[in-house]
């Protein structure tokens, strides 16, 4: 009997992971939500052996099932082990390369910083002028476009998370839902939002 005879007549909950697992590759979205929910604070724990800081902690939680549904790298999953087996060295692989982030980012940070100023001595008689903010507004405009096009609750969490700073706790606390749930919620809003803003972004050019 193949997977999907077995999953048949059963809810999400009920069907294993390979069964989750044979239905996103048939595209079905609610297995994926499930999945994240089954899964997501056993992948933020695992990222806590990473991190300290609890934004970092919950980036890398996203960063991962990013990789594994929005990249398709589930399509990578066999079977061969069990499916945490194989998750588990995604997380891994995931926080290790953004720890190297990381540190190659404060490798450079000296010199950005000793750039800005070079900068700002140059440029200091514009700042606050509206030729030096023109691009800062249009980005502006357009990030409000792209908001205003999503989900009433995908908006609210992406403005409590990116403009308020509120942490994924405090977020989950506000909208009244599991912090799992806000994470595929997260998830969904910035993947509509990567595509909604392409073609806003292509309407400007920047020198």
């Amino acid at each position: 009997m193949s997977l999907e005879e077995r999953s048949a007549g059963k809810t999400k909950t009920e069907c294993t992971d390979e069964e989750l697992i044979e239905a996103i590759r048939c595209g079905d979205r609610e297995a994926a939500d499930e999945i994240i929910k089954r899964y997501y604070i056993k992948v933020g724990n695992t990222c806590r052996r990473y991190f300290i800081c609890p934004d970092d902690i919950n980036d890398a939680t996203q960063e991962v099932f990013t990789k594994i549904f929005a990249e398709k790298k589930v399509g990578h999953y066999r079977g061969q082990a069990q499916f945490w087996t194989w998750l588990y060295r995604v997380v891994c692989n995931t926080c290790k390369t953004m720890l190297l982030k990381q540190q190659q980012a404060r490798k450079i940070y000296s010199l950005d910083h000793r750039i800005m100023w070079e900068e700002k001595e140059q440029y200091g008689n514009m700042l606050g002028s509206p030729e030096y903010n023109i691009h800062a507004e249009q980005k502006k405009d357009l990030v409000l476009r792209m908001m205003k096009a999503l989900p009433r609750n995908y908006r609210a969490i992406i403005y409590l998370i990116y403009w308020k700073g509120c942490s994924y706790k405090e977020a989950a606390h506000h909208m009244n839902v599991p912090i799992n749930i806000l994470g595929v919620q997260l998830m969904r809003g910035k993947n509509m939002l990567n595509k909604i803003g392409r073609p806003l972004f292509s309407e400007y050019t920047y020198n």
